[in-house]
């Protein structure tokens, strides 16, 4: 997986939008979709307000912390289901927790 698929995972497990990490390290919404679709690379001192921005190390960000089956799991999760499939899990999690 490549930083900016993590960027991508790490925000939606922090449940931030694009524009909202856009604006925690200052740049436009146009330069946060870059960086998240890969097509411009990160800029030193991005890479740290990044890190602060969805509460990683910056190691975590490069991916060389251990990883966990949650992060292979919440990948699939994202990649492999339509929305409709996504809710009814999510729905039923939800009542797991609440009992």
């Amino acid at each position: 997986m490549d930083i900016n698929e993590r960027i991508v995972l790490f925000r939606k497990r922090q449940e931030i939008s694009q524009k909202e990490l856009a604006n925690m390290i200052d740049v436009d919404d146009s330069t946060m979709s870059k960086i998240e679709n890969g097509t411009r690379a990160l800029r030193h001192f991005e890479i740290e307000k990044i890190a602060d921005a969805l509460n990683v190390s910056i190691e975590e960000l490069f991916g060389r912390a251990k990883k966990t089956n949650v992060d292979v799991m919440l990948l699939r999760f994202n990649n492999g289901l339509n929305d409709l499939e996504k809710n009814k899990i999510l729905s039923f999690v939800d009542g797991v927790n609440r009992k």
